[in-house]
C-alpha cells in the first residue's frame, strides 16, 4: 500500500464542524476520507472474521461523549471499531479524558500540577472538609461539557455526591485576576503544539467557555516553554494523540484543569485565524 491509497475515517456520531474540517484538511493532502457515522458504518462477523463498513485504514476517534446519557454506548463502540483500525485518542485515553476526576488522577499521579480536589461517595464524606477549598469552590459534574455541570459554591453551601445521574466533585478554585476570569486554552498534535488562545469569562460569569460567549485571544507569542511543556505532558500522560488542554494560572503557578479530547476548533480559529484540523 502506497501513502496515497490511504483511506482516513472521522468517528463522528453527531454533526460537527471541526469532523468536516478534519475530512476536508486529509482530502487536500490527497487521501481518501469517509466520515463514520450512523447513516453508513456498520461491523460484520462472518465465520471469525471482522470487517467494518466503510472500510478505512485509520481512523480519528472524534465521538463526542460528554453530553452523552449513557456514554458506555460510546466507548463501546470506538473500542469495537478501534480493533478494526488504528485509532487517533485511543478509546480508553478518551474515557480516561472523558471523566474529569480521572484524567485528575491521572496527571497527579504523573506529578502534573493539578488543582485540589475530592470526591466522595457519601454526602457527609463530600461536605466533610469544606474548608479546605476557601471561601469559593468549584462544584462539577465528573462527565461534562461546554461549561454545563459547573458551578462555584461558598465553602458553607452543602453539596451532593450525584447531580442527577452524573458523579460530582469538589475542586479548589484558582484565580490570579479579581476582574476577569481567564485561562489558557492549548492545542497539542502529536508532539506539537499547533495554537492557543486566552479565554476570558463573559460578563456576569467566571467560566470561560467559548460555548458560554467568553472572549477568546491568540496566546501562541506569549505561551512559555513551561506552558508548552505542560501541555505536551498533559496529553501524553492521558493518552491522547490529540488533544486542547485548559491550564490555569494562579498565584502559585500553573495547573491544569482538563484534557479535552474533543475539544472545539471555533474558539481557536477566532482567535488566531488557524485550525487544528491540518
Amino acid at each position: 500500500m502506497s501513502d496515497q491509497d490511504i483511506t482516513v475515517g472521522v468517528l463522528s456520531l453527531h454533526s460537527s464542524k471541526e469532523s468536516k474540517a478534519i475530512l476536508n484538511a486529509v482530502d487536500e493532502m490527497g487521501y481518501d476520507t469517509e466520515w463514520l457515522r450512523n447513516e453508513n458504518t456498520a461491523i460484520s462477523v462472518a465465520d471469525g472474521e471482522m470487517t467494518l463498513e466503510p472500510s478505512v485504514d485509520v481512523v480519528a476517534n472524534r465521538l463526542l461523549l460528554s453530553s452523552n446519557e449513557h456514554p458506555a454506548e460510546g466507548i463501546g463502540l470506538g473500542m469495537t471499531i478501534s480493533r478494526l483500525a488504528p485509532t487517533l485518542n485511543e478509546p480508553m485515553a478518551a474515557t480516561t479524558a472523558l471523566h474529569k476526576f480521572a484524567s485528575a488522577a491521572a496527571l497527579a499521579d504523573a506529578g502534573v500540577p493539578v488543582p485540589d480536589a475530592l470526591l466522595a461517595l457519601s454526602a457527609d464524606r463530600l461536605n466533610e472538609d469544606r474548608e479546605r477549598f476557601g471561601e469559593e469552590v468549584v462544584y462539577k459534574t465528573a462527565i461534562g461539557t461546554h461549561g454545563g455541570g459547573t458551578w462555584k459554591v461558598s465553602a458553607d453551601e452543602p453539596v451532593n455526591p450525584m447531580v442527577g445521574s452524573r458523579q460530582a466533585f469538589l475542586q479548589r478554585f484558582v484565580d490570579h485576576d479579581e476582574q476577569r476570569h481567564s485561562d489558557l486554552r492549548v492545542y497539542v498534535v502529536g508532539e506539537q503544539v499547533v495554537g492557543a488562545m486566552n479565554r476570558y469569562a463573559p460578563e456576569g460569569d467566571w467560566r470561560t467557555n467559548v460555548a458560554l460567549g467568553g472572549d477568546v485571544e491568540d496566546a501562541d507569542d506569549a505561551l512559555t516553554e513551561e506552558v508548552r511543556t505542560m501541555a505536551k505532558r498533559a496529553t501524553d500522560v492521558v493518552g491522547l494523540d490529540y488533544a486542547g488542554v485548559d491550564i490555569v494560572e494562579g498565584v502559585d503557578g500553573y495547573y491544569v484543569l482538563e484534557v479535552n479530547p474533543t475539544a472545539g476548533f471555533k474558539g481557536l480559529f477566532e482567535a488566531t485565524g488557524r485550525s487544528p484540523a491540518p
